[in-house]
């Protein structure tokens, strides 16, 4: 009998676990919180109706004499002042609850059930009338079978049981289906009692042979612990299964009960100790390291709650202060007050740590060594009990992944072979690639199949993390084929599944059905949105505070960090396709931010004699961004989120580790034509990052090679000038064999209508880098102005003019040539005032008065414009006359203007700009805006910056913005830093 109640206790447990227990609670449990027993109450009636006939008749009939005796309000008042009382949930009700049953029934009339299930935050829907059932909103009921007095139902007498099926027709019909599908606990009552008898009743109708047997607690009298065979098998005979408390261990029992000070009663104490019994809360238990690690036979990236849960629940160990998880490593602390407890934990493990499945756990948990510090020895010893002997790896596309190896997706996804009797994990995992390749259809395809295999091998988790993949594949490939026959198919697919009655439909356990619902209802986004917010406010206070020793972990952008890779790891080594959706990527965005607010927050260190501890103390921030910091701004960030981000911050500079890594990350992206997106974000970090120069050349190689297959988008010139600029100016990075191919690069493009203004700017820097780096080279480009003829186009002009200082002497002859030539046009327009201007500039033509003369005109013209719009009350384009002048204003003070007076009738009338270039000493400084830098060249800066009633009006107008919190232009802060703040 002892091993039939311990095996009937694996099955009780295996059925809570699969959400398949449900569990009847009769009078005997609530009489530990006061209320009267069935007994009781028939000895009061039987009082209050003089009956005295020795004869022993059932309860319910001595309930109907008093009903028949005294009418409906009598009786009704009554049995309200005897059970309808206030009295607290105990104990037993607790542990009950304790042991998720999947549904509560109760023909009990009071609500001490559902009080503790409120108190401990668990939601079931009550069921007390035939009306209720329908509107239960939860899966999980506390089901009143026998009614409550807020519904006036309750099922007491004689006549209430003889009409039960009448009244209680969906209830009853309900709870006969539960005994053909779950496994069913009776606590608290006993054989002779009238509910159990009327309910083995319909058990012995509905059970046969194939059906579960339910199970019911009998707690023997006090001095008798004899079993009686023959009901015993009377029952069995009848389909239950009677469960003797004294056929517990006697060791078990007498644990258990010592443990119990909550009730007194003994049937009580031993209900409560049957539930703990079931709840395995007894010294010298046993765990099943195996049975607890099948729950993550599907799962394979672990977060480590799980480990913790094992290690305090099993073997009741205390985070922090018996053991520590740091980083790869779980570290034991044994100490006088839990040697013991250690002591469980290794027999357990080391009788398992070279199994298979033991190995994979610890692997999924990301833990390769296992240590001992001993503190009960005289030196502090450390013991290694575990060392992996790999490195830490979750899949075998590990490396895959984390570096967007395409190449080796790609081989991968070839590699699979569709089979009928598919390996699940793998169909997964190339599901996965397929779906991260960007082959939707074929992926959604995948889905399905491994979706319709998984149900028919019972294989539940499975099923549901693919159904939920195959639900976000499917919202992806309709808006790639928003308007297409498939689209519209697979929309109608998608649409019919439910991912939250997944939950509800099969039979997973707890630790299965938590893990799922962090995956289908999304709960990993708003825990993880949730952590960072809560973390948020320990990194600002961290950023502010002293510390002289803080252990790592304990940091609050080393938790951020670790939670947000954990995050990372989960979604993509358990192949979920939801990694690029909004929900996700603004988690990314929401860590970038801070990551990057940390990483500008000042470090400060107080030394050893500012400090009152006597020690080094100082403030934590990031000081480099890691490879994963900087994967995620590549993959995840907008490259225009990317911008308000370090742009908030002023970012001009950041540091990275791990520069091997993004490399290879890097090199991997550009080989995908899918992946392209992220090129804008690579050039913009890295204009960045103060490269060595072999890391500078080795980032120019992999640009090359891209583009060497790959021509210039428009929209990625701005940050290919970005980085090429800021390698130079902040950096002095530049190579010349980089700058020639990005010029050759450009010029073969030069055929095409997308050529922009951008395109000048970027062939300008390269150029005068160029030069800079070696005034005798000449561009090895035949026929380039062949392609470029100088003209009305202003962007071609541009160019032409831009590259001139590159080219041989028979070209610079012909531009020219070609310039003074079109230059003696009888009208000037914009385009040929801007020619003009930068041929001067750049001493390719000499000043020529006739020239002048045509652009005072010109000028004139456009004044004119102006007056006759302002008139008409109408406005075209008034910056033009503003830049018009700016350019004039920059020639007279590079000496290149032959007639200053005849431009001095625009001083003091248009434009402060034009009036504080035109003639820098005689103008009121106080009228300086820190815009108008941007329109002066380096020599112009460079000789403002020797004025120092400029420089002092500069400073005060840039502390004047600082102090009222104006955004600033970049450009203008590095400016400022570069020539004024010294």
């Amino acid at each position: 009998m002892e091993k039939f109640i311990e095996e009937s206790k694996k099955i009780i447990k295996r059925a809570a676990e699969n959400n398949k227990l449900v569990v009847f609670v009769g009078a005997g449990v609530s009489a530990n919180s006061g209320l009267p027993s069935w007994n009781d109450i028939v000895n009061d009636i039987k009082e209050k109706i003089g009956y005295s006939n020795n004869k022993k008749e059932d309860n319910t009939i001595i309930a109907q004499y008093f009903y028949n005796a005294r009418g409906k309000k009598e009786y009704y008042d009554f049995l309200n002042s005897k059970l309808n009382i206030s009295v607290s949930p105990n104990e037993i009700n607790d542990k009950i609850l304790d042991l998720n049953p999947y549904h509560i029934i109760t023909t009990n009339y009071d609500d001490l059930i559902e009080k503790q299930a409120e108190i401990k935050g668990m939601f079931y829907d009550v069921v007390a009338k035939d009306a209720d059932l329908p509107y239960t909103p939860n899966d999980k009921m506390i089901i009143k079978m026998h009614g409550d007095f807020t519904n006036r139902n309750i099922v007491f007498k004689e006549d209430d049981y003889l009409s039960y099926s009448t009244n209680f027709k969906l209830i009853e019909n309900f709870v006969k289906s539960l005994f053909a599908t779950h496994t069913i606990l009776f606590l608290g009552y006993s054989l002779a009692d009238p509910d159990i008898k009327y309910i083995f009743k319909f058990v012995k109708d509905i059970l046969s042979n194939d059906l579960p047997k339910p199970y019911f607690l009998k707690i023997e009298d006090e001095t008798d612990e004899k079993i009686d065979f023959n009901e015993y098998q009377y029952y069995k005979n009848m389909g239950i299964n009677i469960l003797y408390y004294s056929q517990i261990d006697s060791n078990i029992r007498n644990s258990l009960e010592n443990k119990i000070t909550s009730i007194q009663h003994y049937k009580g104490k031993k209900t409560l100790a049957f539930v703990n019994y079931l709840l395995d809360e007894y010294e010298n238990k046993t765990f099943d390291l195996f049975e607890y690690i099948k729950n993550f036979k599907n799962i394979n990236f672990i977060d480590r709650k799980y480990l913790v849960e094992l290690l305090n629940t099993k073997f009741s160990l205390l985070q922090y202060g018996d053991y520590e998880i740091n980083k790869y490593t779980l570290i034991l602390k044994k100490s006088d007050n839990n040697k013991d407890k250690i002591k469980s934990f290794i027999e357990i493990f080391e009788k398992n740590k070279n199994e298979k499945s033991v190995i994979e756990f610890l692997n999924k948990l990301g833990i390769k060594f296992i240590t001992i510090e001993d503190s009960l020895k005289s030196r502090k010893n450390i013991d290694v009990i575990y060392e992996g002997k790999n490195d830490i790896k979750y899949t075998d596309i590990d490396e895959i992944i984390r570096f967007n190896d395409y190449e080796a997706m790609k081989k991968k996804v070839n590699e699979y072979s569709d089979v009928e009797n598919i390996d699940l994990n793998l169909a997964l995992q190339n599901a996965y690639l397929l779906f991260y390749l960007k082959s939707y259809i074929e992926a959604y395809k995948l889905y399905k199949r491994i979706s319709s295999y998984a149900l028919k091998n019972k294989e539940f988790v499975v099923y549901a993390i693919s159904e939920f993949n195959r639900y976000y594949t499917g919202i992806f490939l309709i808006n790639s084929f928003r308007y297409d026959n498939i689209a519209n198919k697979i929309k109608n697919e998608i649409y019919k599944i439910d991912l939250n009655k997944i939950l509800f439909k099969f039979p997973f356990n707890n630790i299965e059905n938590e893990i799922l619902e962090y995956i289908l209802k999304r709960n990993l986004i708003y825990l993880s949105t949730k952590k960072i917010i809560e973390l948020n406010s320990k990194i600002n206070k961290d950023e502010q505070t002293y510390y002289a020793w803080i252990a790592e972990n304990s940091t609050g952008i080393n938790r951020l960090k670790e939670n947000l890779h954990n995050v990372w790891k989960f979604i993509n080594y358990n192949y979920l396709t939801i990694d690029n959706i909004q929900e996700v990527r603004n988690i990314y965005y929401y860590y970038c931010n801070i990551i990057v607010g940390s990483f500008m927050t000042p470090k400060k260190v107080l030394d050893y004699d500012e400090c009152f501890i006597g020690d080094k103390a100082e403030n934590i921030v990031i000081e480099k961004f890691e490879y994963f910091d900087i994967m995620i701004m590549l993959k995840y960030i907008s490259i225009t989120d990317l911008e308000n981000i370090f742009g908030r911050y002023n970012v001009k500079e950041i540091e990275i580790s791990d520069i091997e890594h993004i490399y290879k990350l890097i090199s991997n992206i550009l080989k995908f034509d899918n992946s392209r997106y992220m090129l804008k974000n690579i050039l913009y970090l890295f204009s960045k990052i103060k490269l060595e120069e072999g890391r500078y050349g080795e980032f120019n190689k992999i640009i090359c090679q891209f583009f060497s297959k790959n021509s210039v988008y428009s929209d990625e010139i701005k940050y290919l000038n970005s980085y090429i600029y800021n390698q130079y100016e902040m950096f002095k990075n530049f190579n010349i064999e980089f700058g020639e191919f990005i010029l050759k690069l450009i010029i073969q493009d030069l055929k095409k209508e997308n050529i922009s203004f951008k395109i000048c700017t970027l062939i300008h820097n390269v150029s005068s880098y160029i030069h800079i780096k070696d005034k005798n080279y000449i561009l090895d480009e035949h026929k380039i102005v062949d392609k470029i003829r100088i003209g009305d186009d202003l962007i071609g002009n541009a160019i032409l003019v831009n590259l001139y200082v590159l080219l041989d002497s028979n070209s610079k002859r012909r531009i020219k040539k070609l310039i003074k030539k079109y230059l003696k046009k009888e009208d000037y327009n914009y385009n040929d005032l801007k020619l003009y201007y930068n041929s001067v500039i750049k001493n390719i033509i000499i000043p020529e008065l006739e020239f002048e003369n045509k652009c005072i005109i010109y000028i004139d013209e456009v004044i004119k414009q102006n007056e006759n719009e302002k008139k008409k009350h109408i406005t075209s384009k008034p910056d033009i006359l503003n830049e018009l002048l700016c350019l004039i204003a920059n020639l007279q003070l590079q000496g290149y203007i032959i007639t200053k007076e005849n431009f001095r009738k625009y001083y003091g009338k248009y434009d402060d700009r034009f009036d504080f270039l035109f003639d820098i000493e005689s103008f009121d400084y106080s009228k300086i805006k820190l815009e108008w830098l941007l329109d002066c060249s380096d020599s112009l800066l460079q000789e403002i910056s020797n004025n120092k009633n400029i420089v002092d009006e500069i400073k005060l107008k840039m502390k004047s913005y600082i102090e009222k919190g104006e955004n600033i232009n970049n450009e203008i802060i590095r400016i400022y830093f570069k020539y004024f703040s010294l």
